[in-house]
């Protein structure tokens, strides 16, 4: 077997800069940075956030890792072989315990307020609140986000960084979780990954002439052996 072009490892504190290049890159085209992060782009035609609000999103995201209340999450990195750069990234929560509502209740889009928040929360909200309504404080893998460089797209990177998430749930025997894009859904259909829901979002809030339907996927560990609507019931 020749060696791999690229490998999934743990990001450490000091990759968060470059771990969110790739997030803010992959997502550039997309309405969901813009409405999650309105003041990171002044002007309708920018296209990558200003400096000033990385770094307050560099200091913020270090300090929540840094606090005991993100020990279910878990950030990797996928790095090219041959140049040491970072090319990809994965963000996900591992549930291994119950939790009470407390906990996994949404407060919300706290860090936004008026009409901004409003938009951010119409974005999230339902997705949201379909997840709370399929797990609550349940057992399980949520996968955030997986994004890739886009030079490096096509490359198999993307399937790498969902194998760790994947390889945890069937360790585990819980089931991971994630809301899919159009452009990911096959990728999560070929790893295993149900349908199990959509939501709509309305075109004009994500800036498409029409609106578009997220699906909610969900893959069983075949190590539990039972699926998805038996897993519900219990």
């Amino acid at each position: 077997m020749p060696p791999s072009a690229h490998l999934v490892l743990p990001a450490q504190p000091a990759d968060t800069p470059k771990v969110y290049d790739i997030y803010f890159l992959a997502f550039a085209g997309s309405a969901l940075p813009r409405l999650l992060f309105p003041s990171a782009y002044p002007t309708a035609s920018d296209t990558v956030p200003t400096a000033e609000f990385r770094e307050s999103h560099t200091a913020h995201t270090l300090a929540w890792l840094a606090s005991p209340a993100s020990g279910f999450q878990y950030t990797f990195k996928a790095v090219d072989v041959a140049s040491g750069e970072v090319v990809g990234m994965g963000l996900w929560d591992i549930h291994l315990t119950e939790r009470t509502e407390e906990e996994w209740k949404w407060k919300g889009v706290e860090w936004l307020a008026g009409k901004e928040r409003e938009r951010a929360e119409e974005l999230l909200g339902e997705m949201v609140r379909k997840k709370e309504g399929f797990f609550g404080g349940k057992r399980h893998v949520y996968c955030h986000v997986v994004a890739v460089h886009p030079e490096y797209q096509k490359r198999g990177i993307g399937r790498k960084l969902m194998q760790w998430g994947i390889e945890v749930g069937e360790q585990a025997g819980l089931p991971v979780y994630l809301e899919s894009s159009v452009e990911g859904e096959g990728l999560y259909r070929s790893l295993g990954f149900e349908e199990v829901g959509r939501v709509r979002h309305r075109g004009e809030l994500v800036g498409e002439a029409e609106d578009v339907e997220v699906p909610l996927m969900v893959r069983m560990p075949k190590s539990l052996e039972i699926g998805w609507e038996e897993w519900c019931k219990q």
